[in-house]
């Protein structure tokens, strides 16, 4: 096993040394390989280049001339200089998620406010929120901001003509259903019909189910499937959710869910806006 070691690395020696004194092309690299520590360096930068080339190319914003130069200023900085490039950085890439967060929630943040709430952490300062409350806080705010993003897009697909036809449709839909025999309406507007009666225990809004289901629209497209899906009860549209609470492990219902119990104008991927819902759900599970 040494002596293979041993070969192996001799055969990588000389294939550094077989590039020593080679000189590097003119284009932008200028440069000569003097010995072995050169060659390596120059190895070492080319596996660099490669790993993140493909990154930079996903990054609309990058300017590869003003990165490469960064690059070299870092390289090069003394240790007085690091700190604050690691600041930097890291600054650069909180300015950054903060832009993708105003897709999510739909708001800036305040770049000034956060910088001080940031500096007063590292400087043990006092600070307006305790650390046990920032958690809790923090997802009250997201989830606002995400609703009322939420709100402001529903609004606006509401208006579309799409969306107001969808709605008429499904409405007149839903209510030659609502006569048919065995189907159940609820006071929120669901729909079900029970096709099998389970004999286990029922989910409550923390449980977190097993089922296997199938989703189509009121013109018979499916938009969705699976089997052995789970999930908790309560994070699934007002619709399911409320037809889950009803049925028992072993059940098998089928359910039509007017829009504004499901996503209502809000186009999810195929999903129209505006959609009724029809699901047909066998709970096979709860935990």
């Amino acid at each position: 096993m040494k002596k293979n070691l041993f070969i192996v690395a001799t055969l990588f020696m000389a294939a550094i040394a077989s590039t020593t004194f080679t000189s590097c092309s003119s284009d932008g690299t200028n440069c000569t390989l003097n010995n072995d520590i050169d060659s390596l360096s120059y190895i070492q930068g080319i596996m660099l280049g490669n790993n993140i080339a493909p990154q930079l190319s996903y990054d609309p914003k990058m300017d590869k001339e003003q990165f490469i130069k960064g690059f070299k200023a870092g390289l090069n900085a003394d240790s007085s200089e690091y700190s604050y490039r690691m600041g930097e950085g890291i600054g650069y890439n909180i300015a950054m998620s903060m832009e993708r967060d105003v897709n999510i929630i739909g708001v800036m943040m305040e770049k000034d406010i956060l910088y001080k709430a940031f500096a007063a952490v590292l400087n043990e300062d006092s600070l307006l929120f305790t650390n046990s409350e920032v958690n809790e806080l923090a997802n009250k705010l997201f989830e606002k901001f995400m609703s009322q993003k939420r709100e402001k897009e529903e609004a606006r697909f509401a208006e579309t003509p799409e969306a107001k036809e969808n709605l008429a449709k499904g409405e007149a839909w839903l209510a030659d259903k609502a006569k048919e025999e065995g189907i159940v309406k609820t006071e929120s507007g669901l729909c079900y019909k029970v096709i099998k009666e389970g004999n286990g225990e029922r989910p409550n809004a923390g449980s977190k189910i097993t089922m296997n289901y199938k989703g189509t629209l009121i013109d018979g497209t499916e938009f969705d499937k699976g089997e052995g899906a789970s999930g908790i009860v309560e994070q699934f549209i007002p619709g399911f959710t409320e037809a889950l609470l009803l049925m028992d492990e072993g059940a098998i219902y089928e359910l039509y869910i007017p829009a504004n119990l499901g996503y209502g104008a809000l186009v999810q991927g195929n999903i129209p806006s505006n959609s009724v819902l029809i699901f047909e759900v066998e709970l096979t599970d709860i935990e």
